[in-house]
């Protein structure tokens, strides 16, 4: 049996994996300053990045997502 097939513990729902995240994240308050992108790698972006194309130029859903390592939660 592989390692991932070990971890892997069944389904849960979306609610219950937001609860999960929230409860290792906890909550973040902090300021917001103008850095740049030099000292931009580390820091969490305060605002939406709008991208001036759109990468890749088609739907490709198939790819789009999250992992989430099940040893974590």
């Amino acid at each position: 049996m592989s390692d991932s097939a070990v971890l892997y513990r069944g389904s849960i729902s979306p609610d219950e994996a937001v609860d999960r995240l929230r409860a290792r994240v906890g909550i973040v308050t902090a300021t917001h300053e103008t850095v740049g992108l030099g000292d931009a790698a580390g820091r969490i972006i305060a605002g939406d990045l709008i991208a001036p194309t759109n990468l890749p130029a088609s739907n490709n859903a198939a790819v789009d997502g999250y992992a989430v390592d099940a040893a974590f939660l």
